[in-house]
């Protein structure tokens, strides 16, 4: 799944945003991300229960991990680029959230209604860098 947000993101994104640094740190991130979080949540799941929401868990560190590889070839040139983790953790929080909430009525197109709402979100925070980039030259 990280390969393909990767070169999805990729594709539109190389004329923007030079090099395959993106399409292998997204890999990386995502990859590393979703282990991790996985594990977190394994690991929650044995100790403390129902008292843990999962969802949360699995999809902040996950968004967290990934937002962060990212970050690394973002802060090169974007000032504000710390806030790409913050927007990534959130995008990846509230489009599987909304996703889960209609889980039933999406049936097969899950994935695609979540990764929809997720390139929304993200190509959102990334505008809003490239605006303050070119309001500030």
């Amino acid at each position: 799944m990280s390969l393909a947000i990767a070169a999805a993101q990729w594709l539109a994104l190389r004329k923007y945003i030079l090099g395959r640094g993106w399409l292998w740190t997204t890999s990386i991130g995502g990859t590393v991300g979703g282990y991790l979080s996985s594990w977190a949540s394994f690991q929650l799941a044995i100790t403390y229960g129902d008292a843990v929401d999962f969802l949360a868990m699995y999809t902040c560190l996950r968004g967290f991990s990934m937002g962060l590889a990212q970050w690394t070839i973002l802060r090169q040139d974007f000032k504000l680029s710390n806030w790409w983790i913050v927007g990534t953790t959130a995008s990846w929080y509230i489009s599987v959230l909304i996703g889960s909430l209609l889980m039933s009525e999406l049936g097969y197109f899950l994935t695609l209604f979540i990764g929809a709402i997720y390139g929304l979100l993200t190509g959102i925070i990334l505008l809003t860098l490239f605006w303050y980039r070119l309001k500030e030259q």
